[in-house]
């Protein structure tokens, strides 16, 4: 059914649920105070006050149509967010009963689906068209400060943006393992924004560990990927230039296994995707990594990459080699390239990498994961990047486009504010940026 998320703004607001609601969890919920609406940045109603099974609580309310959307949105990243007390849902798509927030705090799930207090399509029929309105976009900091002043706070984004996922991958930690935290990391990577959730949950529904024990139990590497594209609907989407002899063999593979014949009812976005890109190619591209890690440790090879203290250059060649499959399947242009990789060492690699070093206490090993996240150069661009390209001036481009850390606080400054068209929150925040790094001086 297709409906934006402002109507169930007015779902929440007009409080149109049944009387007796219960969470994700199984707590029952009791709405006293649905919240005030937020027409700023942060959650969506603020000051709401809701029992939550025996315990009143008292705080904010975030409103997404799934629930996944709440690390969509990178608010997991961002402690404007910590105060939420309730997370609402039309559908609950995420593999834990609870979200975390930014702290690592559980915060319980609402799933409303199930719960409205009348036919859904009379709601949309009252609410459907209905939107709010935004806060018009004022002055920017591209243009109203001088440029070492711009470098110097995305500088500062950048490392808060590299801490904010640390600390996501330390909250999730509290359920998993470094082994799936890494598996899940690559594959939600490999996804881009359009096909993230899918990737992510193939390696949460599917985990590392059950590959392992089919593997330890003789899956192939063909059966293996005859589950991929089989349980996730992929095999029917493979390109029609696609040699149909790899298609009919991995269909009978799948049939003939005993392995894993779980549906996973995966939706998939193909449209004006290149054939790199498409997820199907996707799986068969990381096919030969996964398969041979099945015998040892993922997440210690990749580890090793960081073996001896070499150039930032050589660890990141050193996990693309890794990754890269020689692979007899695809052709050379449809082969896992070094952008993607670097994209999945600096996202996914590095914040794991460094966390795992806290953890252990290798000062060592954590200072040279930091030092390849300061130097390494700029990455392939993105949306938001193209998207705030046009506030900036031609020095400033070339210069935050040449380095992954002025890129990744471009990005951390658009989830924080351009959003949301905060504008005024931006130089507030920016200007006391700046005043610490004077101060430091």
């Amino acid at each position: 059914m297709n409906f934006s998320e402002n109507f169930l703004y007015h779902i929440w607001d007009g409080q149109h649920l049944a009387k007796e609601i219960t969470t994700i969890s199984g707590n029952p919920v009791r709405i006293m105070f649905q919240g005030q609406w937020n027409t700023g940045a942060g959650p969506d109603f603020r000051n709401a006050v809701i029992q939550i099974g025996e315990e009143v609580c008292r705080g904010d309310v975030e409103i997404h149509k799934n629930s996944y959307d709440w690390i969509q949105h990178n608010h997991n990243e961002d402690p404007g967010y910590n105060n939420v007390i309730l997370h609402v849902v039309f559908k609950h798509n995420a593999q834990y009963p609870y979200t975390l927030n930014e702290a690592g705090e559980k915060i319980e799930i609402l799933q409303i689906e199930n719960f409205l207090d009348q036919d859904i399509s009379k709601l949309l029929i009252k609410y459907g068209s209905t939107r709010f309105d935004y806060t018009p976009k004022e002055k920017c900091l591209f243009f109203v400060k001088e440029d070492f002043i711009v470098f110097e706070t995305l500088h500062k984004l950048g490392i808060r943006r590299f801490e904010r996922k640390i600390k996501r991958y330390s909250a999730e930690l509290f359920f998993s393992d470094f082994e799936q935290l890494v598996y899940q990391g690559i594959f939600e990577a490999l996804g881009y924004s359009k096909n993230k959730y899918p990737f992510y949950r193939i390696a949460s529904e599917l985990t590392i560990s059950e590959l392992r024990k089919f593997k330890k139990e003789g899956m192939s590497k063909d059966q293996m990927i005859a589950i991929l594209l089989n349980s996730t609907g992929l095999i029917r989407l493979l390109p029609k230039s696609f040699p149909s002899e790899y298609r009919n063999k991995w269909i009978s593979l799948y049939t003939e296994q005993n392995f894993s014949k779980n549906d996973l009812k995966t939706e998939w976005t193909t449209f004006r995707i290149r054939p790199g890109n498409h997820p199907a190619i996707r799986v068969i591209q990381i096919s030969g990594f996964l398969y041979s890690a099945l015998d040892d440790s993922l997440f210690r090879r990749i580890v090793s990459c960081f073996s001896t203290p070499e150039k930032v250059g050589v660890i990141s060649d050193r996990f693309y080699h890794l990754l890269k499959d020689e692979n007899e399947i695809l052709p050379t242009q449809l082969g896992l390239g070094k952008a993607r990789s670097d994209e999945i060492f600096i996202n996914v690699i590095l914040p794991l990498t460094a966390l795992y070093a806290q953890k252990m206490n290798f000062p060592a090993l954590e200072s040279l994961v930091r030092k390849a996240y300061y130097e390494f150069p700029g990455l392939a661009g993105n949306y938001i990047n193209s998207t705030l390209e046009c506030l900036m001036n031609q020095s400033q481009k070339k210069i935050i486009s040449n380095k992954t850390i002025l890129q990744q606080g471009t990005i951390q400054l658009y989830f924080d504010f351009c959003r949301q068209h905060e504008c005024q929150l931006c130089t507030a925040n920016c200007n006391e940026i700046i005043s610490g790094w004077e101060n430091a001086e």
